[in-house]
C-alpha cells in the first residue's frame, strides 16, 4: 500500500480551496475549526493556519505554529501535540459537525480520507485516544 503523502496549499491556492473541499459551508467550517481549537487547547491563541492537500484527495487544516500544544478534549483526556495533530483533530471534529448542518457529499468523503490518513500517522493512537 502507497503512503498518503501531503502538500502545504500555497497563499495563491487557498482563496479556492476550502470552498472546493467542503463547498458552500467553507465559512461555517472555518468557524467551526477555529472554535474546537481554541476550546481543545488554550495554549492557542489565534494566527494563520496552513491548508494541507493529502494525495489521497482529503485534507487537513492546521495552525502555522510549530509549538506543542497541551491539549484537553471534552472528556479529560489530554495530550501534548504538535500542531499538524491539533489540525487533524479539529478538522475531523470540524467535518463531523459541519456534515449535520450540510448536505454535501464531500465533506463526508473527506471525513472519510481523512480518517484513511490518521491510520498511517506515528500518532494515531493517541489521536483516536483525544478522539472519542
Amino acid at each position: 500500500m502507497k503512503s498518503i503523502t501531503e502538500r502545504v496549499i500555497s497563499d495563491r491556492e487557498k482563496m479556492n480551496f476550502l470552498p472546493k473541499k467542503v463547498g458552500s459551508g467553507f465559512w461555517a467550517f472555518e468557524n467551526i475549526l477555529y472554535q474546537i481549537t481554541a476550546d481543545l487547547s488554550q495554549d492557542y491563541t489565534g494566527g494563520m493556519w496552513d491548508f494541507v492537500e493529502l494525495s489521497n484527495g482529503g485534507f487537513y487544516c492546521r495552525p502555522d505554529d510549530d509549538s506543542l500544544f497541551h491539549c484537553v478534549n471534552m472528556a479529560g483526556e489530554s495530550a501534548d501535540l504538535k500542531n499538524d495533530s491539533v489540525g487533524i483533530f479539529a478538522t475531523t471534529a470540524a467535518l463531523a459537525e459541519l456534515s449535520w448542518r450540510f448536505n454535501d457529499e464531500r465533506i463526508l468523503k473527506n471525513y472519510d480520507l481523512l480518517q484513511q490518513y490518521i491510520e498511517e500517522r506515528a500518532e494515531r493512537q493517541t489521536l483516536r485516544r483525544m478522539m472519542d
